[in-house]
């Protein structure tokens, strides 16, 4: 299997984190009917689960997880390969509804892998086309309404039992890749061929239109980037400009000191994150009455390891002010991220401005990576619960001092909509 084919899951969970060990398995069973191979790899994914999870019944009852298994089994053979995808995402997520988006299962293995070459973004007041093929490059920028006349709000419905997440913005980011998937778009009964869809969009202009897509194959994805929910890199925008994950640049018209962390890594590139606290200091002496904004945005994890020395750094007498210290957070802040975010919360003074993080302080993660012996399969469960933050809280979701979210206007215009709030607040 190739590596988009693998990286390509709910929630993209190799590009979030580092994904653990491969340990699939090879059946010497030689099963006579594929009914029988496919039961043999829904038994093995979900012992999987019960094995490894740290506490996979944490939202869902011990009988209720066996009973949908078991109805699964019973189905298997009187459903098509489409049908069958969507019926093992809805066993494989039941469990996964709360602090759980580090689960994820191939959407491609055993299908006929096909993807729509599209990439979708949650904006502010909805889900917006940012980019697409020749074919449909005239539709970016336009708004979501509907898929084959289904509204958005009914296909969510259906689709959202099909996706593990942490919480509610974990699940709104997990929606755009899954449009993607013309196979669960029609095992879902949304729409009539598995290789084409037709999507409702309003434009810029306001005109409601069609726009017809055909699927292709994933291993020659046309555009510049593998689906996931993060936003392209832009050299216009600065939190979004491409190189080093870690940077510092200091905005003297705005008496701000502007902290990004891509990741939460200890180095990017030739820069270290003792290096990127040195020059937090030295810029201190030069402008004392700075403000700090720490940008997580697109953070998508990392190191938990690491969350600690971070926090010590930022407990530091000079930065840990009220007043001075912000933190800017969105959708695609997710894993061990999000755990700083918990902890920044419950540790300092920051102020939360944006969008509440995908990724809840306290969630499972560290995923083991299997693959279903039959089909090839892959799926990801985690091995260990990470509780960061406030013991006695424990919120799914950061509460914010700011909340707010880019506009799709801003996108197409290269700007920053939070960094432009937070300047006219603050000045």
């Amino acid at each position: 299997m190739n590596l988009l084919k693998k990286t390509i899951s709910v929630l993209s969970v190799c590009l979030f984190t580092a994904c653990g060990g491969n340990t699939g398995e090879t059946s010497d069973i030689q099963y006579p009917s594929e009914e029988e191979r496919w039961s043999a790899d829904i038994n093995y994914m979900v012992e999987r689960m019960i094995s490894v999870h740290p506490d996979i019944y944490h939202t869902v009852s011990e009988v209720d997880f066996e009973t949908a298994k078991q109805q699964l089994l019973d189905d298997i053979g009187g459903l098509d390969a489409h049908q069958r995808l969507v019926r093992i995402l809805e066993v494989f997520a039941l469990p996964a509804s709360q602090r759980d988006g580090h689960m994820a299962l191939s959407y491609y293995a055993g299908t006929d892998s096909l993807i729509l070459p599209l990439k979708f973004h949650q904006f502010d007041d909805g889900i917006y086309l940012i980019d697409a093929t020749t074919e449909n490059e005239e539709f970016i920028g336009s708004k979501l309404l509907a898929i084959e006349g289904l509204s958005l709000v009914d296909v969510n419905e259906l689709l959202d039992p099909l996706l593990p997440r942490d919480n509610a913005q974990s699940l709104e980011s997990a929606r755009s890749i899954a449009y993607l998937n013309p196979s669960i778009l029609n095992g879902l009964g949304i729409t009539n061929s598995p290789t084409e869809t037709t999507f409702v969009v309003e434009r810029r202009n306001g005109q409601i239109s069609d726009m017809r897509v055909l699927a292709t194959s994933p291993t020659n994805f046309p555009l510049s980037e593998v689906p996931s929910n993060k936003l392209p890199k832009n050299a216009l925008v600065n939190y979004l400009k491409p190189g080093n994950d870690l940077w510092v640049e200091f905005y003297p018209q705005w008496n701000t000191i502007h902290v990004k962390l891509n990741a939460i890594t200890d180095s990017s590139g030739n820069i270290a994150l003792d290096d990127i606290a040195r020059e937090v200091q030295e810029l201190l002496i030069e402008s004392p009455s700075a403000k700090i904004v720490i940008d997580l945005r697109q953070n998508s994890g990392g190191n938990n390891q690491l969350v600690e020395q971070l926090i010590e750094f930022v407990k530091s007498p000079v930065i840990n002010i009220q007043g001075r210290l912000h933190v800017f957070t969105d959708r695609q802040t997710f894993s061990a991220a999000g755990n700083l975010v918990a902890e920044l919360d419950y540790k300092t003074n920051a102020m939360f401005w944006g969008v509440p993080p995908g990724g809840s302080g306290s969630q499972f993660g560290d995923v083991n990576e299997f693959t279903m012996p039959n089909s090839g399969m892959i799926f990801y469960v985690p091995t260990k619960f990470w509780q960061f933050g406030d013991p006695s809280r424990q919120t799914l979701s950061q509460p914010m001092d700011h909340w707010v979210d880019q506009t799709i206007e801003g996108y197409l215009s290269n700007l920053d909509t939070l960094m432009d709030y937070f300047v006219a607040e603050m000045n």
